[in-house]
């Protein structure tokens, strides 16, 4: 999806996350959020903590989260299906924060449908630029073992994304430890999902390719003035000035959490094999 500030933030803050994409396309040896994470510090001047043995990972509602994943995150959003949020706190200060969501069946059956309830999301997460060294992967490691022990959720295998559009390789998944499993799981390689951005000038939001796939009324097409009369959607959308942005497959990390007999259990039903990670140069380790 091309990128495109959440219009929900204020003027100041979709200025710096413009900013940040303006240094991003410049240079790519840095993920967006990294950029994103530098033009929030240059605003806020502060010098970077230190971990003091006093930091805690602790659940926190969503609207405590909020804040820091809007402001520092690629998609300047919090994930509609959130079933959780933990943030890092140091000195009674928010840091970081993320957040878990339960996707649909296909997503959660990366183990099999046996154990589908216990497997969760990381879709969103964000730590501030001041926040100590190693601080993402802390809070990442940490809040999946909450989340385990918390006998709520009990969640046990956690999945994670890297997103090739925003120049990731998911270095903080990896140094939390999470098992690397490959790109879009289940797809052809070099597969791709067409993503459309609007016209440029309009007010509408640009819309994914599985809205548009799960569109099954074809409400979101007659929004947009489309109906049966007017030949197949997507060539409609695209005669209507609407661009097609091609995304091609995320990385996809896995961490699996519990007992020694838990894990052997999750991992040998995992369907994926485990891989080398990925480098930030396309080659592999």
């Amino acid at each position: 999806m091309a990128y495109k500030p959440n219009k929900k933030l204020s003027a100041e803050k979709q200025a710096l996350h413009a900013e940040a994409k303006r240094r991003f396309d410049a240079d790519r040896s840095k993920c967006f959020q990294r950029h994103l994470r530098e033009v929030q510090g240059e605003k806020a001047n502060r010098e970077k903590l230190k971990f003091d043995g006093t930091e805690r990972i602790v659940r926190v509602p969503i609207e405590q989260a909020r804040a820091v994943i809007e402001d520092h995150e690629w998609f300047g959003t919090t994930c509609p299906w959130t079933v959780a949020s933990y943030a890092l706190v140091l000195h009674g200060e928010i840091l970081g924060a993320l957040s878990l969501s339960k996707m649909g069946r296909d997503a959660s059956n990366i183990c099999g449908e046996a154990n589908a309830d216990k497997i969760v999301h990381i879709t969103r997460g964000a730590c501030v630029d001041w926040a100590p060294q190693g601080a993402a992967s802390k809070l990442i490691r940490w809040s999946c073992m909450l989340a385990h022990a918390d006998k709520e959720l009990r969640y046990s295998v956690f999945v994670a994304y890297s997103d090739s559009e925003a120049g990731e390789v998911g270095t903080v998944y990896q140094a939390a430890g999470f098992r690397y499993k490959g790109r879009d799981l289940g797809r052809s390689p070099d597969s791709f999902h067409v993503d459309f951005s609007p016209p440029i000038g309009t007010e509408s939001e640009p819309v994914t390719s599985y809205k548009l796939n799960h569109d099954e009324k074809r409400e979101l097409y007659r929004r947009l003035g489309w109906d049966e009369t007017k030949g197949p959607p997507r060539l409609f959308l695209k005669r209507k000035g609407w661009t097609p942005e091609y995304v091609y497959g995320k990385g996809v990390y896995v961490l699996f959490v519990g007992s020694p007999e838990e894990r052997a259990e999750l991992e040998a039903a995992c369907k994926y094999p485990d891989k080398p990670y990925p480098r930030r140069n396309g080659e592999e380790t």
